[in-house]
């Protein structure tokens, strides 16, 4: 059961209470997640132009006080558009797909993982599957769980601002899109040609810094690159709890 009964976000996601799903559409491209609480699982479709990409369905696990609230899930089903074609079935990826490219990928995607923030299964998924779970996960712990999360990616992003205020490593902070979050990048990168460009972001030197950076932190590279538009998600469901 759900304690929520919201219709849209301001970040574009659209919540439909009788379906148990959460969508985005901009026109272009649409993702559509929808949850089966008593399964303990969710499917996942993605779809470009009206076009129908491949079908995902995962199991979850949730855990709770004393551990930290988290979601594990993991790939148990993976389908090709009409006429369906099965790739992964049951968490086994079946013989046909052993040869393909995507095998090592598949063989990460059905072990368990944990649910990140800014994963392909990102936070808009993550707080929607636990907001359908009020068993596990009480409407107080939900909010504490908003509330931490918050807290911890404003305080991350302020350590990161101030690592780079250092002009010695010649680093600065660009906002990557209005609504969705920022990036560090090289300063003096004026004058140089594409491929230059490419191979300063893509250096060892640069790579060691970012990870050693936000291994300080308390975020990750892909929650700053997504930090606004987490932090004004977190806002509009905090403004629902009130």
């Amino acid at each position: 059961m759900s304690f929520f009964n919201w219709r849209k976000s301001n970040t574009g996601w659209k919540i439909d209470q009788e379906k148990n799903q959460i969508s985005k559409d901009d026109g272009f491209s649409k993702m559509v997640t929808r949850v089966f609480p008593e399964l303990k699982k969710f499917e996942s479709t993605f779809s470009m132009q009206g076009v129908d990409s491949f079908k995902r369905i995962y199991e979850y696990k949730i855990s709770t006080f004393p551990n930290p609230t988290e979601i594990h899930f993991r790939l148990t089903d993976l389908i090709e558009p009409p006429p369906d074609h099965y790739m992964v079935k049951d968490g086994v990826i079946l013989e046909n797909e052993i040869a393909r490219d995507n095998f090592e990928s598949l063989k990460k995607e059905i072990s368990w993982q944990k649910m990140e923030m800014s994963g392909d299964v990102g936070y808009a998924q993550l707080f929607f599957i636990l907001s359908k779970n009020s068993e596990i996960v009480s409407r107080a712990e939900y909010r504490d769980f908003l509330f931490k999360n918050q807290t911890r990616i404003i305080s991350g992003i302020i350590k990161t601002q101030e690592a780079i205020k250092d002009d010695s490593i010649g680093l600065f902070e660009i906002d990557t899109y209005s609504s969705g979050g920022k990036l560090i990048q090289y300063r003096d990168m004026k004058g140089l040609s594409v491929k230059e460009r490419m191979a300063k972001i893509h250096s060892e030197d640069f790579t060691n810094f970012k990870k050693n950076l936000f291994s300080k932190t308390g975020i990750t590279e892909k929650e700053f690159g997504d930090c606004n538009e987490i932090l004004k998600h977190i806002g509009e469901l905090m403004e629902v709890e009130k």
